[in-house]
Formats: structure tokens, sequence, C-alpha cells
């Protein structure tokens, strides 16, 4: 039989059964809603959370520096020393990405009129973009390229309110800048704005150059990096490949000393790298009971007799710099080795080496050419991390840097998708929650379904009967009950979106009061709910599939009845 006649023969079967079916039908609309509002409300906080927060502060991809991370300040504003490193891993990807910028924010105490508060100071170029995405009650955002105001400064109203200034004022802040030293600043306060995302009222806005000299930022320095993409599916890849492009070079260098030519290498100071380095060279003299781990400089035999050298002197050299012409430094001298398989090099402590040699050699005397067979225990310029999996990596990463330093610049690639994975899982959950509690519905309903089409088939036996004699085969019979059933669901299914899809609506209208940890998820003081079709689509799947599995056995009883005995049934 042609499916579009048992189409318009369950169609009609429907409707003989009204009641009950509208019972049916009414349990599995209010799961459906359920479950559609549910997945609306996760689907806006993900937005929220990477439309518009993550995508505007983060970006897709983070190429972040991180300096020395200890207990208290959980990781120290770090920079690119050289910027060249970042723009030759980027510069393949520029026609992939929106937009990029780098860092220059930092964290200050703000003082108003009697009273201060911490904000984040976040430097930004201004454009009619950057000015449309700010809601601006008071001012003019335009104001903060003009430069008869002292460093022009936009804050939420909510921040002026609480430190008593309004437009025009004159603040004052305190911070440190990337290399360490206390600054104090004043900023005028140019225009107000009214944050639509609340949790995002601690954050004020200064010209991206004010800031950037403010924190004393050279020309050929930069911060970390945020990269916006133009399409969001391409973030895990491009991350991948920016951070093999990152891969970092030895920094073994040419230096002088006395008129001598030498080689300068670093070493790293964990247990596993340096027993490595241990086994390559044999210490001929040192200072006493010398912890080569957390200090050490060590110089080649034969440097130490041309020089006539013993530990517990200074060993002076002289270098080329990349940007600050020629250095001097002083390295006290604590050991004299000897080596059969190393060049000879000029060892120093991996703490040493980089608090010594922050103004980073010149690449004309980088020595790339060593016959060397095992490179693992030499430090390289920058120390890069792996690629994350979850923010739970990124907090291990932090915490076994505090146990364990490195003293090098660290380069941390991340995306979206790591930094928010545990929101993520928690907005997964959310959905699978409800989708467990809707399902205790749904097994009531499919419980009263079964028993719809027992007692349906049991009525309809001489009917079944009669059409069996009439031609029709068994798996038309099958065919027709289970179509009644889907058919019964879909409309169900269908009826429950419509409704779930008002109640979000309603929910999206109903002004909300922005206080306490509700602010987090308000948007213009509403609820930020957004109709997720890929989830309501897979909830009606799900409903159509326990409506199969319900009516697969008593769909094959009803065409396994005989003809003869349905005709002489008796009701």
């Amino acid at each position: 039989m042609k499916l579009l006649t048992l189409f318009f023969l369950a169609l009609r079967n429907l409707t003989r059964q009204k009641r009950r079916n509208l019972f049916l039908s009414a349990g599995i609309v209010v799961g459906m809603s359920m479950l559609v509002v549910a997945g609306s409300f996760s689907n806006g906080l993900k937005k929220l959370l990477i439309d518009r927060w993550i995508t505007y502060m983060n970006g897709h991809i983070q190429i972040s520096v991180l300096g020395i991370v200890n207990d208290f300040y959980g990781r120290a504003q770090g920079y690119f020393r050289d910027k060249r490193v970042l723009e030759d891993a980027i510069h393949p990807y520029t026609n992939d990405m929106e937009f990029y910028y780098t860092d220059a924010s930092a964290f200050v105490k703000l003082v108003g009129n009697k009273r201060s508060d911490l904000i984040q100071l976040v430097g930004v170029d201004i454009d009619k973009g950057f000015l449309g995405f700010l809601n601006i009650i008071e001012g003019n955002g335009w104001d903060l390229t003009n430069t008869r105001y002292e460093n022009p400064l936009v804050i939420t109203k909510d921040k002026a309110e609480y430190l008593r200034v309004k437009l025009y004022d004159t603040v004052k802040a305190s911070f440190q800048t990337i290399h360490g030293q206390t600054q104090t600043a004043r900023f005028t306060i140019v225009a107000i704005y009214k944050s639509d995302v609340s949790f995002m009222g601690w954050v004020g806005y200064v010209p991206k150059q004010a800031m950037v000299s403010l924190l004393d930022y050279r020309d050929y320095e930069a911060g970390s990096a945020t990269i916006v993409l133009k399409n969001r599916q391409q973030t895990l890849s491009l991350a991948n490949e920016i951070h093999k492009r990152l891969t970092p070079p030895l920094l073994i260098f040419q230096a002088q000393t006395e008129g001598k030519n030498i080689q300068v290498a670093g070493f790293w100071r964990d247990e596993k790298r340096f027993q490595k380095l241990s086994n390559e060279i044999t210490i001929i003299k040192s200072e006493k009971d010398l912890d080569f781990r957390r200090k050490g400089i060590l110089i080649p035999e034969t440097l130490a007799r041309s020089l006539r050298r013993m530990p517990g002197e200074v060993l002076n050299l002289r270098y080329l710099s990349r940007f600050e012409g020629w250095k001097t430094v002083s390295l006290p001298i604590n050991a004299i080795y000897s080596s059969r398989s190393l060049p000879e090099l000029v060892l120093v402590n991996e703490k040493d080496f980089f608090q010594t040699f922050q103004a980073l050699p010149s690449r004309d005397i980088m020595v790339t050419n060593l016959p060397l067979t095992n490179t693992d225990f030499f430090c390289t310029e920058w120390y890069l991390l792996p690629r994350p999996k979850s923010d739970q990596d990124i907090t291990m990463f932090y915490e076994d840097l505090k146990k364990n330093p490195i003293y090098a610049d660290k380069i941390l690639v991340s995306t979206l998708y790591e930094s928010t994975s545990s929101f993520l899982q928690f907005l997964s959950g959310i959905n699978m929650v409800s989708l467990i509690f809707a399902s205790f519905l749904f097994l009531i309903v499919m419980v009263g379904l079964a028993n719809s089409l027992r007692m349906t088939i049991r009525e309809r036996t001489r009917e079944i009967g009669t059409l069996r004699a009439l031609g029709m085969q068994q798996k038309d019979v099958r065919r027709l009950f289970l179509m009644e059933v889907e058919l019964l669901m879909t409309f169900a299914g269908l009826a429950g979106i419509l409704l779930g899809a008002l109640i979000v609506t309603i929910i999206c209208a109903i002004p909300m009061k922005n206080e306490g940890m509700l602010m987090m998820f308000l948007v213009n003081n509403r609820l930020q709910l957004s109709l997720d079709w890929g989830w309501n689509l897979f909830c009606l799947f799900f409903v159509l599939l326990l409506g199969f599995i319900t009516a697969a056995g008593p769909s094959r009883r009803a065409s396994r009845l005989s003809p003869a005995k349905a005709l002489i049934h008796y009701k």
C-alpha cells in the first residue's frame, strides 16, 4: 500500500480518538516546552559569553606571554620583548582575521572623590566600531581622541556613581608598568557608558597609544595578542598552526671578554634536563656546597686557564643587544668544567641567564651551527607551553609554574574553547539534566501510549481483519500503527516547541532587577535567552524515537492477527 494512503488513514484514525490523544499530547507538549526553555537558556548564556564577552575581550585565539607566576598575584604581566616574534607567527593568517590587537591594559586603583576602587583600564583603538559597541549615555566618545584632555577615560555609570565623579572630572590612578616600576597618572572622564553586559562594568577605556605610553612599552615590544577570526570554525586549526610557528630557537650567542670571543648559553633548572647536562660535563673546581640548579655560572677549563680565573671571581662580558646596542654584564664564576661532547660554552643557570640578559642578544650574534647532538638542556629564547585542552589544563600550568618557576618568557596559545570549557560543559549539563527530567515525564506518557495502543488494537480488531481481507499486507498494518504514533508525537512535539518559544519570548520581555548573581546573565536588565534550533530538533527526534520504540511491539502484534479470527472477533 502506498505511504500516502497510509498517511491519510493514520491521520483519520488520530481524529477518531480525540480525547485520548489530547491527553497523551499534553504530556509531550509540556516536556518539549521544558526542553526548549532549558536549551534556550544555555544557548543564550553561550552567546552572551562567546559572542559578546569572549570575542571582544579575549578573542577566538589568545597568545599570552606570562611573567613570573606566584601565589599572590597569580601571574605577572608578560610581554613580547621582540614583537617580530608575534608578527612572524601570525602573518600568514592575517586574511583569516577580522582583527587582532595587542594588550595594553592594567588593573589600577582609581581614586575619585574620597573613594577608590579597582578597575581594569584597557587601551583601545578609537573608531566607529568601538564607539558603536559602547552605550554612551553622557559625553562624547570621540573626545577620547581629543588632545586637550589629559589621558581621556570612559567609565561605566555605576563606577562613576560609586567614585562620586561626573563628566570631565579628573581622577588619579596608580599601577605598575610592564617593567615593574610604579606609575601614577591623571585621567579625565570624557564619557560615561552604560554596560549592556552587567558584569563588564569594571572596565574603563583609554586611547591605546596613551595606555602604551603609560605602561612604558618600547617601540619593539608588544603585549599579549588577541585574535578575532572571520570564521570561528577555524579557531582550533589556526591556533595549532600558530603554536607550531612559535617553536622557540636556542638562545646561544657570541660575546666578548677581555678581547676574547666566547659563546654563552643558559641551561634549564628542572631536574630531568639538568641531569642530562650533568652527564655531559665534569666539574673540575667549584665553590663549596653549590647547588647549580639554584645558582650557577660555569666556564670551560680552557677559558679559565687563558683568563686565569677561579671560582668566586667575576667574568665581565660584552655583547651586542638586539635593540639597545652594546651591553656589559658581570657574572660571578661558580665553577670550572670540562666536557668531551660540548663545545666551549659559558654555561649560565636559567634564573641568572634570563635576569642578566633581559636585553635580548642581537640576531646577528646568535649561534645556530653548533655541532650538538642533544640540546634539550639549553635555554631557548622563550618557553612555549603545550596547547591546553581545557581551562583545567591552563590552571594546572599556573599551579606547576608556581611550584617550579620558569624564568624565560612563557608563551601560551589558547582559544575560547579551552578558556571556557568548564562553562560550556556546565551549559551542556543543563541540557542533559533537563532531558533526564523530561524523560521521566515522557516515560509516563509512553506507558499511557502503550496502554492506549493495546486498547486501540482491541477496539479495531475487526477493522484490521477487514483491511487484511481486502488485501492489506502485514507490513502495512504495522506501518499504519507506527505512522499514527509518529504523527501524534510529531504534532505534539512541534506544539511543544511553539509553546517553549512563546515562553522564551515572554521571559525575555520581563525586566529584572540588576543585582546579585543574576546580574551576570542580564543584557539590558533582561535574561538573554536564545532558541537553539539544533537542540530543539534533537529533542524532537528523541521524542519520535521514544514513540517508535513504544509502538514497535503493539504494532507488530496487530500485524500478526489472523484475518479470519479478527473478522469473527466480538467486543
